[in-house]
């Protein structure tokens, strides 16, 4: 779910060139993940865990974090977000919506979603990259909440999401903890 904006996308930050570099050669299509070590880190209270680069993604869900969910700013975007939620959320169908640069989206990685780029093929030569800049929240934390209100106004943003969708949110991640 979009989560809130940027309030200013001139002062987000630039991809560093050795990131771009990694990214673009050792993953020319599918997702890239690099710790934020690689390219220096964006500083707030809560330190990001990697960027994230790609042309697309299939639907899946990540298992692997089941304690845990996603924050990700989104730094360069000519892609369209998909899953499961969104047609409940934003009464869509297909369930989808543009990625605007500066947005912040929370996902739960147990739930399907994808990224595909929007006006051009998947597999185009001169497909753009989408890059984000993500942290992995756990949920198991008290201040898990207050860690991604306060993350998005370290970076400069604003939470816009409705107080109930996002409490809609919080819950399910909550009960999904406990189950």
């Amino acid at each position: 779910m979009i989560i809130g904006e940027s309030l200013n996308t001139d002062a987000l930050p630039s991809i560093p060139c050795g990131v771009r570099k990694y990214m673009e050669e050792y993953f020319s299509f599918g997702i890239g993940a690099t710790s934020v070590s690689q390219g220096g880190p964006i500083y707030s209270s809560v330190l990001a865990t990697e960027w994230l680069s790609t042309r697309y993604v299939s639907p899946h869900t990540d298992d692997d974090f089941v304690t845990s969910i996603f924050l990700t700013l989104v730094l360069f975007s000519e892609h369209t977000m998909g899953g499961a939620w969104i047609k409940k959320r934003y009464h869509s169908d297909p369930p989808e919506i543009v990625l605007r640069r500066g947005d912040f989206m929370l996902i739960d990685p147990l739930k399907m979603h994808w990224l595909h780029p929007t006006n051009f093929g998947v597999n185009h030569y001169r497909t753009p990259r989408w890059w984000g800049y993500q942290w992995t929240i756990d949920c198991t934390e008290e201040s898990w909440q207050n860690d991604i209100s306060q993350i998005i106004a370290d970076m400069g943003g604003q939470v816009t999401s409705d107080p109930v969708a996002l409490d809609e949110f919080y819950s399910s991640v909550a009960t999904e903890e406990e189950s």
